[in-house]
């Protein structure tokens, strides 16, 4: 789906991407701001469900069908030296993180929320700061390699 958008977006469709990607914030990709506006571009505050419920209060109401699928990285404990000779040289790093895959997971936008029923008065949700607007170039950019990672993955399947 994110292909199809991608190949389609009319000049018009690429400022109103810009704008909402600014509005999001910088909590998430340009990526995944892209794939929460394809499938919802009339979002305004998007959050894992745990997060609805434990930081502020909330439960999700939407229904089944409601999330807004995006990318996460599957991150494993790096496999790194112990530095110099003796371990001495360079400081140690015993939380380095590695990316080694990702997973679809889930976020739901505020609409798809209500109070918890055990909650008088919920959490104040915090203000999204806004990110700097994207420029042309770094959308291009994305929206380049979203192409052309379909086109190596379609490649790669003929051969």
């Amino acid at each position: 789906m994110a292909e199809l958008k991608a190949a389609m977006m009319s000049p018009e469709e690429t400022e109103h991407f810009t704008h909402f990607a600014a509005m999001l914030g910088e909590k998430y990709s340009l990526r995944n701001r892209f794939l929460i506006w394809i499938q919802r571009p009339t979002a305004t505050h998007v959050a894992a469900k745990s997060t609805w419920s434990d930081d502020y209060g909330r439960r999700i109401s939407g229904g089944k069908g409601c999330g807004i699928a995006i990318v996460a990285p599957l991150t494993r404990k790096a496999d790194k030296e112990e530095g110099g000779p003796k371990g001495k040289d360079e400081p140690q790093k015993k939380d380095e993180r590695e990316i080694w895959g990702v997973k679809v997971t889930y976020v739901y936008d505020i609409a798809d929320t209500s109070p918890a029923d055990d909650q008088a008065q919920p959490a104040a949700l915090p203000a999204v700061q806004p990110a700097p607007r994207p420029e042309a170039s770094e959308v291009t950019d994305m929206l380049t390699t979203i192409l052309e990672d379909k086109h190596s993955e379609r490649t790669a399947a003929e051969e």
